[in-house]
């Protein structure tokens, strides 16, 4: 008696499975988003502690931390102006 009953409750094999894989690809998307969060709250921590390293150094020292950050950035600009100027006439 048991397993009927049991029977009329049981899922067709087709329903089952495409159950238990929207239920693992939303699982693995739970897990991709818990994961960004993680790395988005480190690099904003660790952004956090560079911008208090600068402010701390003095006017001077922090002078030279953005020098340090901003004239590469600006090199680069620089030589692909230079490029530019020489591929195109």
């Amino acid at each position: 008696m048991e397993t009927r009953l049991l029977a009329a409750y049981k899922l067709p094999p087709l329903t089952t499975a495409i159950l238990a894989m929207l239920s693992l690809v939303a699982f693995m998307l739970l897990v991709c988003l818990l994961s960004c969060l993680y790395t988005v709250h480190k690099r904003n921590e660790k952004n956090r502690k560079l911008m208090l390293i600068a402010q701390q150094a003095g006017k001077g020292d922090g002078e030279a931390f953005r020098q340090f950050i901003i004239t590469p950035l600006g090199a680069v600009e620089g030589l692909f102006l230079l490029i530019s100027k020489w591929l195109l006439p």
